[in-house]
């Protein structure tokens, strides 16, 4: 697949027309340059809520069983397969949707996209906001992503400094820094209760 011609092979597919998002009745286009990062948001936000909300309901307290314990979970007569295949077509759906987002946004599509050190890198962000917490993601791509450009800017040895949060993240917060803020708040709400 990544050696499709028709699809610009190694060198990606570059999308001449932009590709738009939505349209008004008078044919102004409204999710192209600006307006496209608040459909971004706006979507980034719909999911966030809806993510909360699945949290709580069963399926997300059923998720949260399986993961602790799937014998158990199977024991007490709970559909594990369905609901991990569930679970898994839910995340996939959300990723397109990032996709397709980022590729409005580029213009651009190539097989770099896929590569293996990217993948790595999404999941260094997640271990450096936390693994498992709502808010632990977004932290860490922030986070990573500005000290990124602002040591780019300091020094060539960038990737040095970036190794030792990693590494003191690891150390210093195995949950992430997302579990920090959240043990925090948490203390301030038993010390404000008691």
């Amino acid at each position: 697949a990544v050696s499709l011609r028709a699809y610009g092979g190694d060198d990606g597919y570059t999308l001449y027309t932009p590709l738009v998002l939505l349209r008004q009745a008078d044919g102004d286009v409204l999710a192209q340059g600006n307006s496209l990062f608040v459909v971004v948001l706006l979507a980034l936000t719909a999911i966030f809520l809806w993510l909360s909300r699945m949290e709580r309901s069963y399926f997300g307290r059923a998720l949260e069983g399986i993961r602790d314990n799937e014998t158990r979970m199977q024991a007490l007569g709970y559909p594990t397969f369905r609901l991990k295949l569930l679970a898994f077509a839910l995340a996939g759906g959300v990723a397109s949707l990032a996709g397709a987002l980022l590729a409005t946004q580029n213009g651009f599509v190539s097989p770099s996209l896929m590569h293996w050190t990217q993948s790595a890198l999404l999941i260094v962000m997640v271990v450096v906001g936390g693994i498992g917490l709502r808010w632990g993601a977004p932290l860490g791509v922030v986070l990573w992503g500005a000290l990124e450009e602002v040591l780019k800017h300091s020094t060539d040895y960038w990737h040095a400094p970036m190794g030792v949060l990693l590494i003191a993240v690891v150390f210093l917060a195995p949950k992430g820094l997302a579990a920090c803020f959240a043990k925090k708040n948490s203390t301030q709400r038993k010390e404000g209760a008691a």
